[in-house]
């Protein structure tokens, strides 16, 4: 806690407490008493004391500056401290003389409230409750209403409204959420690691299986859906988009639809070749690199490079057709470099999966299939029944 802080807290504490200030008070008024005070001094030769007696006074006249601007201080914030005190006692006594006007309002309102009942109650506003003399009726009123009936024959039957009739019920054959069916992959696929999607389709093998065991048969269905595939664990991912149907009555009807499919190990996706270009690369980096490396002997081993003046020359001092072989085949090999650099750059591993494969496909949302019911369902008792 820094210096201005704790002076800070002091003076709030003195503004807030009277304790304190008049500690602090009492706290002045004691140093003052004691650098006013004279102490025994010793005897001293003249000279001596003459000059102590100089100090003595300077020193005095600094410590009385210092005591009385200290008191000028303190006695300026006792004032500040007396006015605002002053201030919010006024302030106190206003509030207090507004709450206990606001209660005596409230008290007569209260009272003029309950005189205005008891006038209300006690003048005839309790009707008959309040009169003890004997009220004539009106004897017209207290005869009974006689309804005329009509003959029940008098309306036509033709007339009569019939009942109506119940709602139909639409029944609609549903796939819902995590229910799952046997396919076959047709057409195999090279899914790209780059994250391309790759076009693949699948036949349906079996019905699509839901909750307690129900079923629901649409033949040999076709699932179209996207390959992507996975560096990490040589894996090609599947996501479901389109299903094709064909109704027992010849229609077709497309559907969009969301899931994804699982493999014969039961994890997602389904297990590949990993097919990556980076081993080929490697082989035909090395060997570039090394008919280069030939090609600079060949052609060092022919020639003398000197220096001067900063400047580099090579002149041929061996055989010139040995040199120009060495020469021709270390730009061979750096040009040949280059482009499988270029080549490499465009190659994306894949991840291979031949078709014939089975799988299991899961179904992320719901899809209502409109029609399908009426033409599979054999007995409308038991509609919750497998079809």
């Amino acid at each position: 806690m820094s210096l201005k802080q704790k002076l800070d807290d002091t003076v709030l504490l003195v503004k807030e407490s009277r304790k304190a200030k008049i500690i602090l008070v009492a706290v002045v008024g004691a140093v003052v008493f004691l650098v006013l005070s004279e102490s025994p001094q010793r005897p001293q030769p003249a000279q001596k004391q003459l000059t102590e007696l100089r100090q003595d006074g300077t020193s005095m006249s600094k410590r009385d500056d210092v005591i009385r601007d200290m008191t000028t201080a303190i006695m300026s914030q006792l004032e500040q401290t007396t006015g605002e005190t002053r201030a919010l006692r006024t302030e106190l006594q206003e509030l207090r003389t507004d709450h206990e006007s606001a209660e005596v309002r409230t008290a007569e309102i209260l009272s003029k409230m309950l005189e205005r009942l008891v006038a209300v109650e006690t003048t005839g506003g309790g009707g008959a409750a309040g009169s003890t003399e004997p009220v004539d009726y009106d004897s017209s009123l207290l005869e009974p209403e006689v309804d005329t009936l009509e003959p029940f024959g008098s309306v036509h039957a033709s007339e009569v409204e019939p009942p109506p009739l119940p709602e139909s019920i639409d029944r609609v054959a549903y796939i819902g959420s995590a229910d799952s069916v046997r396919v076959k992959l047709l057409a195999g696929v090279n899914a790209p690691t780059d994250g391309t999607p790759y076009p693949v389709v699948f036949k349906l093998i079996g019905d699509i299986s839901g909750p307690d065991g129900s079923t629901l048969p649409i033949g040999e269905a076709r699932l179209i859906a996207a390959a992507q595939g996975s560096l990490t664990d040589s894996r090609a991912l599947f996501r479901l988009t389109n299903m094709s149907i064909r109704y027992p009555n010849g229609e077709r009807r497309d559907l969009d639809i969301q899931g994804w499919i699982v493999g014969e190990d039961g994890i997602r996706g389904m297990q590949g070749v990993l097919i990556d270009p980076l081993g080929k690369a490697i082989g035909a980096s090395v060997l570039t690199g090394g008919v280069a490396g030939l090609g600079q002997g060949i052609s060092q081993s022919q020639s003398t490079t000197t220096s001067q003046f900063g400047q580099s020359s090579t002149l041929v001092t061996g055989d010139t057709a040995t040199y120009a072989l060495g020469q021709g085949l270390q730009n061979g090999a750096n040009e040949w470099s280059g482009l499988i650099r270029q080549r490499v750059q465009q190659m994306v591993p894949v991840v291979q999966v031949f078709s014939g494969r089975e799988a299991t496909a899961v179904f992320a949302k719901p899809v209502a299939i409109p029609g399908l019911y009426d033409q599979i369902s054999g007995d409308e008792s038991d509609i919750f029944g497998s079809f």
